[in-house]
């Protein structure tokens, strides 16, 4: 199904580390489609940063593939196509038949060299953003992990909040609306209109005091981003943390407020390009959503493989069959997710995928 796609006079080679490359352009067609599908059609340039990321992405993959081939004295050329991308061996007939002499150990080597190459690039390309004190884009935004492991190495705007007490954080009740100017306004006890944490946790406790009174009134809590810090407590700090204080303050009624520390602290963790931003959101993306994709038990991908080659390692009874069950059986359940999940992509090439297990299960159970 995912064979080497033949050749057309709008290929693209040249060699790499003495790999030979081919692009076919299908390559380019994918590329756009998909930079289309996830906005990065404007401006024009935006989608081909995209494709160039995907590019630069994929090609590190198959060339681990590739030189891992070359470490086990096989030659192999990489092909960047419609599906991806393909390490070719010389000499390859099948995904079951490789070279003679061509063991399990070094199926599994050179299988799992491309997503390891790609993870590790990844995550080199992560550490030295962190080490600038920049971010991905990718890791903070949509896999949850905590901003100061990913973006901000000293966790400026943590260590700002941590040493601050509850008097000196407060909400601005100028800024609120009327409602809101009327429930606190009693609370602020030194009438400067601003309500401090501590004086928020004052009147929490009278209400609570009197919850007969007030039990079908829940008292809200302000937003922490509306939060503000007076610009006088500058003066407590010194290094990243004064400078993320006074660049954030902007205004000029002697508040520095934590949506401005939060504005600046990003536009200090991003790049000036927002080109050079999308390219490093698009290549940390695609290098670890496509390694962890190829690691699905699923054939022709790296994961199918590895299921296959470790079952003939350990010698189980009619490997290859079993990986080719668990590849069809994986496939419908990921095109399925897929569905679900508005992926329509992914859904048509695993279930592709499936179906394509499925008939090599059948001729491998025929013996042809």
């Amino acid at each position: 199904m995912l064979g080497e796609p033949k050749n057309t006079p709008y290929d693209l080679r040249f060699k790499f580390l003495g790999i030979a490359i081919r692009i076919h352009p299908g390559f380019w067609a994918i590329c756009v489609f998909l930079g289309f599908s996830m906005g990065m059609s404007t401006p024009p340039t935006a989608l081909l940063v995209f494709s160039l990321a995907v590019f630069l992405s994929l090609l590190i993959h198959e060339m681990g593939h590739a030189l891992a081939f070359n470490r086990c004295g096989i030659r192999a050329h990489v092909v960047l196509y419609h599906f991806g991308g393909l390490a070719v061996p010389t000499g390859m007939e099948s995904y079951f038949d490789h070279a003679s002499g061509y063991t399990s150990k070094q199926k599994l080597f050179v299988t799992a060299a491309g997503p390891g190459m790609q993870i590790l690039a990844a995550l080199l390309v992560i550490v030295a953003l962190r080490a600038m004190g920049k971010t991905d884009g990718f890791l903070t935004e949509h896999v949850g992990i905590p901003a100061r492991l990913t973006a901000d190495p000293s966790g400026t705007l943590d260590n700002i909040i941590m040493s601050l007490s509850r008097d000196d954080l407060a909400w601005d009740l100028r800024h609120m609306d009327e409602q809101m100017q009327a429930l606190f306004a009693s609370a602020d006890a030194n009438d400067d209109q601003l309500l401090s944490l501590a004086e928020h946790d004052t009147f929490q406790t009278t209400v609570d005091s009197l919850s007969e009174q007030f039990e079908q009134t829940p008292i809200p809590v302000p937003s922490v981003t509306a939060m503000v810090i007076k610009s006088e407590h500058k003066n407590r700090f010194i290094g990243a943390e004064l400078k993320l204080l006074e660049d954030a303050d902007v205004g000029d009624d002697g508040l520095i407020r934590i949506s401005d520390l939060q504005q600046t602290l990003q536009h200090q963790t991003s790049f000036e390009s927002d080109l050079l931003n999308k390219f490093v959101y698009i290549f940390v993306m695609i290098s670890l959503f496509w390694a962890i994709l190829n690691l699905a038990p699923v054939y022709p991908l790296d994961g199918g493989q590895i299921t296959r080659e470790l079952l003939v390692l350990f010698n189980v009874h009619n490997a290859i069959p079993k990986s080719l069950l668990v590849s069809a059986a994986t496939g419908v359940a990921i095109g399925i997710w897929g569905l679900g999940n508005n992926q329509i992509f992914l859904t048509m090439m695993f279930f592709m995928m499936a179906y394509s297990s499925y008939q090599l299960l059948q001729r491998f159970q025929r013996g042809y």
